[in-house]
């Protein structure tokens, strides 16, 4: 039966449930899902003409690269590598590699944060798993 639902409210449920998944070590399902969320709520800060998470993104690999000793990446890299996690599990192109080697849990947990951070950036509060989420998963930043 065909109805109407707003993408802010899909945006939540596929957080959600990327929460759910990533807590219970499900990073492939989880980071899909949150791959997802954290595009449709890019794209909906930018139809209102507001920022996305992207700036918290940059600062936050800016950090664990500084902190691990590493040389701070530019926007464009970091843009391109945010990218490439949720589009290397989800794609596939002739000639590339069957298998690939990818952080799985860092990654998801970085799509995650993203991902509810453009939910907030909506004018929606965190739900009662996106806090679980955060508490369980403060040690990663």
């Amino acid at each position: 039966m065909k109805g109407i639902v707003s993408k802010a409210n899909i945006s939540r449920e596929q957080i959600n449930k990327a929460c759910d998944l990533h807590l219970a070590g499900e990073y492939i399902c989880s980071l899909t899902l949150a791959g997802s969320s954290d595009s449709l709520t890019h794209e909906l800060n930018q139809g209102r003409g507001q920022d996305s998470g992207d700036s918290w993104h940059i600062k936050f690999i800016r950090f664990w690269r500084e902190k691990s000793g590493l040389p701070s990446p530019s926007k464009r890299e970091i843009n391109y590598q945010k990218n490439w996690a949720r589009n290397l599990v989800k794609h596939h192109n002739a000639g590339e590699a069957e298998e690939i080697e990818i952080n799985l849990e860092f990654e998801s947990f970085l799509a995650i944060k993203r991902s509810i951070e453009n939910y907030q950036r909506l004018g929606h509060p965190r739900t009662e798993i996106m806090e679980r989420f955060n508490e369980q998963t403060r040690e990663c930043g």
